[in-house]
């Protein structure tokens, strides 16, 4: 617990981004947080019911029952993904993740733009099949990944802090679901959708250039990845002088005015 105390003392914010190696790991921390509620599901998280509007499915009940199942689809990818992730590993999945949510996006959004043009109801029942199989590609990486990931990624004297930086940036993300989607939506339409296929694409190369595998290593090990071993010992030698010193301190002050008993050579 000493060397815990320790460690985490005297480190500040600034201390997110007063490294390169920090700075990495705050880079892939704060672009999943965006990613993970930038990639569209904001807009059937929080506006499906506009959705269905737009193409032609008003009946509350139908939309209610779509919702229900949606989320159960959504549970059950997110739970394969948990199970995953130790087998197939973390970016494997981002990356799987993202070519997937890229496809249906775009599937997605040609569907829509039929629908809209000219009223077809197959077309229309093809966005609800994407809707399931877009989730399903978001569900199987952001939903078990971005704590956990996050946590592994971050050495323990920063976690806490770094962890904080994470929670912001999402909120920050969720504001814009919440305030700028049904805006976008309700002024261009399926158009909107193109928004994502870019963004999602971005988050693609993204992925595969920052990203990386922590796939059956130790926190002590994912710390090499990014520090190199002469970063972990440094960081660990100093912990240790620092307990040391106020081990040797607090002994000092515990015999400061006792008796000392004499010992002959």
């Amino acid at each position: 617990m000493e060397l815990e105390k320790n460690v985490r003392k005297d480190v500040g914010y600034k201390t997110l981004f007063s490294t390169p190696d920090n700075r990495r790991r705050m880079r892939i921390i704060m672009a999943l947080a965006f990613f993970s509620q930038w990639s569209g599901t904001g807009i059937v998280s929080y506006y499906l019911h506009v959705v269905f509007d737009d193409i032609g499915i008003t009946n509350t009940t139908i939309q209610l029952l779509i919702n229900g199942l949606l989320q159960i689809w959504n549970f059950i990818f997110a739970l394969a993904g948990a199970f995953l992730c130790d087998r197939v590993g973390r970016r494997k999945l981002f990356i799987g993740s993202c070519i997937g949510m890229l496809v249906f996006r775009i599937a997605q959004t040609i569907c829509f733009a039929q629908t809209a043009i000219t009223g077809s109801k197959a077309a229309a029942h093809g966005v609800i099949a994407f809707i399931f199989l877009f989730n399903g590609a978001y569900d199987v990486a952001f939903s078990p990944l971005i704590i956990s990931y996050t946590v592994e990624i971050l050495p323990y004297n920063v976690r806490a802090k770094g962890f904080n930086v994470f929670g912001l940036t999402l909120f920050l993300a969720i504001i814009f679901n919440q305030y700028i989607n049904p805006i976008a939506l309700a002024a261009i339409g399926w158009k909107y959708y193109l928004v994502y296929v870019f963004w999602i694409a971005f988050e693609l190369v993204y992925c595969y250039l920052f990203v990386v595998e922590t796939k059956n290593l130790t926190l002590e090990e994912t710390a090499v990845i990014f520090d190199g071993i002469e970063g972990v010992e440094k960081v660990s030698s100093h912990a240790i002088d620092s307990t040391s010193l106020t081990v040797h301190r607090r002994d000092f002050s515990t015999n400061k005015g006792g008796s000392t008993d004499k010992v002959d050579a």
